[in-house]
């Protein structure tokens, strides 16, 4: 994507769960260099995808992961794309 061209909101979202789905343990810092967008972003899309009810959490100072302690949620592309 060009540097030009922002990211619709939804777009990043889902590219966000992506991201989390496929590196579970990653760092606002490396989701914000991988969205292009600040920390502060990352830190208020974690937000609202845990307002809309995905379990969003830090996990042991190493990242953010989706899912509960016991396991990771792995959504389908449907599922994001909803």
């Amino acid at each position: 994507m060009a540097s030009s061209q922002k990211m619709s909101r939804s777009v990043r979202l889902s590219r966000l769960l992506q991201i989390l789905h496929a590196r579970p343990m990653t760092s606002v810092e490396d989701l914000a260099a991988r969205l292009g967008v600040s920390d502060r972003t990352v830190y208020r899309d974690l937000s609202s995808l845990k307002t809309d009810g995905l379990d969003v959490a830090r996990r042991s100072r190493t990242g953010y992961g989706v899912g509960d302690e016991e396991g990771l949620l792995y959504l389908g592309q449907e599922e994001i794309e909803a």
